[in-house]
């Protein structure tokens, strides 16, 4: 008798502090509403709040509740996946992505047909009436970069918020205990349990308060792992005027150099520079039996004489001199800004403004471009890491 005692004053004090999560909702005749007062279109009860007993009808897709029956939707509406019939809008615009919270399209204008995609949230299938909403757990948003330190710090005060709940528990068993028999050796047992539940609440809340009180820092279980560009820093030009190296030196080592093809050339023959080019400033302009030696700038002054074309300038002062400077916003492929570019066109910047040293790319073609860099010539795409928000000046041939 005693222990079934202690069993149904366990139960009292479950229910009593347990209770303040129900929600209990009388309602009015007619058709029923979830827990945050929206109707629910599939779902019929005969009486809301019958006095005797309830009629549900449950309507599953294509078929929606019409007049009591389940019925499909008449032509031109069609099945929505909020369980309604909806009429469909120009199959130009995009399919709706409706959200189940809210039932509301978060891409609108838009059209609902028969199978309309939705959001990859998880949603409860019975709506909780809590204050302010329900936030979903997404770890994709963009603007929740820290999701799951969230979630994690959330568990770890839940976490201590069930060892107070469980602690009482005890501490109201060990009074059971204590209480309920005259054995000196149960009594001590009772006193120990309550001794053990306090000494445990203390251990949690004040291992939670003393490392909030050293540094709140402590407590944060943020997954964050920093986005690490790597950029060109640049390299060097010199002071020297460009001089073009004989095309005779150059078609000994296998680069097409004829003076002549023009802007449908300019490709071909820079390309041709790859893996017979060394990067020196103070050898630019020079050959010998295996290797060109050049920088950024001379290079590109390079392909141009080799195509026939007058060269842009020395280096990429002059070659950018008296062009204004561009925010470059959008790099679309083959657009800047929206502007088509053309092969031959020259983008970089200018030593100054961030920038130590200067540096000119070559346009190509498919969205690539071609340069001379510390580690030769290579063809690079124009949305490169390294040109992200540093390309200046735009010079079109």
């Amino acid at each position: 008798m005693k222990r079934i005692a202690q069993y149904i004053l366990i139960l009292v004090v479950m229910i009593g502090l347990f209770s303040p999560i129900f929600n209990l909702t009388a309602q009015t005749v007619g058709q029923c509403v979830d827990g945050n007062g929206v109707g629910l279109p599939n779902i019929s009860f005969g009486n809301c709040n019958p006095p005797n007993k309830w009629t549900l009808t449950v309507c599953f897709e294509p078929k929606v509740l019409q007049n009591g029956q389940c019925k499909p939707c008449t032509p031109p509406t069609v099945y929505s996946v909020l369980g309604g019939c909806v009429t469909p809008v120009s199959p130009t615009l995009p399919l709706c992505i409706t959200d189940r919270t809210t039932g509301q399209p978060i891409n609108s204008p838009c059209r609902t047909i028969s199978t309309p995609t939705t959001t990859s949230n998880y949603h409860l299938l019975a709506p909780i009436n809590i204050p302010g909403g329900i936030t979903d757990f997404d770890p994709s948003d963009p603007n929740k970069p820290n999701a799951l330190g969230e979630y994690l710090n959330l568990m770890l005060k839940i976490f201590i918020g069930l060892c107070a709940v469980l602690a009482v528990v005890m501490i109201v068993m060990g009074g059971i205990e204590y209480m309920t028999t005259e054995l000196v050796h149960t009594k001590e047992a009772g006193k120990e349990r309550i001794t053990n539940a306090l000494l445990g609440l203390l251990i949690a809340l004040g291992a939670y308060a003393l490392l909030n009180t050293i540094n709140p820092d402590l407590l944060k279980t943020d997954i964050k792992i920093d986005r690490t560009i790597i950029a060109y820093a640049g390299a060097p030009e010199s002071s020297v005027p460009f001089t073009p190296i004989s095309q005779v030196a150059l078609q000994g080592l296998g680069i097409n150099c004829t003076g002549s093809g023009g802007n449908t050339a300019l490709a071909s023959i820079a390309q041709s520079f790859g893996g017979k080019t060394t990067y020196s400033m103070t050898a630019r302009n020079t050959a010998n039996s295996t290797t060109v030696f050049a920088d950024c700038s001379s290079f590109v002054a390079q392909v141009y004489k080799c195509a026939g074309l007058n060269i842009p300038g020395n280096n990429t002062g002059e070659m950018f001199g008296g062009a204004s400077a561009v925010t470059v916003t959008n790099i679309n492929g083959t657009k800047i800004n929206g502007t088509e570019l053309q092969v031959g066109d020259l983008l970089g910047w200018k030593q100054g403004g961030g920038e130590q040293f200067g540096h000119v790319v070559m346009y190509i073609g498919n969205g690539n471009v071609i340069d001379a860099q510390r580690t030769g010539v290579a063809v690079r795409p124009l949305n490169s890491p390294q040109f992200q928000g540093r390309l200046k000046y735009i010079k079109k041939i």
